[in-house]
């Protein structure tokens, strides 16, 4: 079974995850912040990081490449809820 972390601080987006993707027989685990995400990402614990854009703005732009550099063969994917501005 493959495994997704999702990197959020927001409780709704890991709960859409999760029961769109545990149906999808994917194991998904969230945690907010990408400091506790650095050993199963190191250690290939997961398969792909999703990585919700307003955690990672707080953070900063090296959290990013901090998780890509502990293992560059996990994908990651930054992704959005912010709404554009009309």
């Amino acid at each position: 079974m493959k495994t997704i972390l999702v990197i959020t601080q927001r409780a709704g987006l890991l709960a859409t995850v999760k029961t769109k993707m545990e149906a999808r027989g994917y194991r998904v685990s969230g945690l907010d912040n990408s400091a506790e995400a650095q050993i199963p990402v190191r250690e290939k614990k997961v398969d792909f990081v999703l990585f919700d854009v307003e955690t990672a703005l707080s953070e900063g732009p090296d959290a990013l490449n901090l998780l890509r550099g502990l293992n560059p063969t996990v994908p990651v994917v930054v992704t959005s809820l912010i709404k554009p501005v009309d």
